[in-house]
This record gives C-alpha cells, structure tokens and sequence, in this order.
C-alpha cells in the first residue's frame, strides 16, 4: 500500500508541477509591450515581422524581365537565287536596345526535306537547290536573353 502511495504521490506532485509551468507559461509572463503569456508574446512578434521590404535586387529582376530578348528580321532584299549567302545579307538581329547581335543559324532545311543542323557558327549559307527552305536562326544579347526564329525563305533557280 505504501509503494502504491509513493507513486501515486510522485504522479500527482509532477502532474502539479506541470500544471504550474504551464500556467507560468501561458499567463504568468509578461512583456515589456503589455504582451501576456508566451503565445501573445510570440504573436506579436510575428505582427512586427510582416513588414514587407522592397529588395533592390527583387526590384532589379523585376527590371530585367521588362526587357524584351532580341529580335531577328529577315532583311533580303529581291528574290533569292541559288547560290551562297552570308548571313548577314538574309538575317539581321537586334537587342532590346536596337544594337545589333550576331545571328547564329541553329539548322537549315531543304526542299526535300533534308536537314542540316549546326553546332558551330556558320557566315555562309548555300541553297544548292530551288524549293522553299526553313531557317532555324538564334541570337543571344549581352545579357543572355535568347531568341529563336524560323523563318521560311523561297529560292529560285539559277539568275
């Protein structure tokens, strides 16, 4: 009977001791801004922290998306006869500021159907056949924004 007392008492003397810290806890505490109790105080932490802040380097990204990446228009002039081409004489590239971007043609497809793709940059382009052919040209500005047009050129025969 006695051991059954003795841990009933240990029981009932932690279950006080923990009703205690939690009363403590909850309302016994007090902050310098009126703030009672750890959940009050914590709250009004969270309140102060809410501020939202405006980043310069949020709103430098924000900048950035604004412009727009480059863009590349087909500047031949006349019909196109069989033969080679320098790229610049087909294709012109421009950035967002109007400065001019060297154009990289990604692949070229023939009339037959026949593709030729490119992983080096080329400054001549041969259209050995008449037919309609398709470029795939890119161009990249000085802050890596990237373009990517086709573009659908008729070749006639031999002048």
């Amino acid at each position: 009977m006695e051991q059954i007392i003795r841990q009933y008492g240990k029981f009932l003397f932690e279950a006080a001791v923990l009703a205690a810290l939690t009363w403590l806890l909850f309302t016994g505490l007090l902050d310098a801004q009126g703030n009672r109790g750890v959940l009050a105080i914590a709250g009004a932490g969270l309140a102060e922290e809410e501020t939202v802040l405006q980043r310069e380097d949020i709103r430098c990204y924000e900048r950035e998306c604004e412009k727009s990446a480059p863009t590349i228009s087909y500047v031949a002039d006349g019909i196109l006869y069989t033969g080679d081409y320098a790229v610049e004489e087909i294709l012109y590239a421009s950035d967002n500021m109007g400065s001019p971007v060297a154009v990289r043609i990604e692949s070229v497809s023939s009339p037959r159907g026949s593709v030729q793709t490119y992983t080096v940059s080329i400054e001549n382009i041969t259209f050995g056949e008449r037919g309609v052919y398709t470029l795939c040209a890119s161009a990249v500005d000085a802050s890596n924004r990237k373009a990517v047009y086709r573009f659908t050129i008729p070749v006639n025969g031999w002048r």
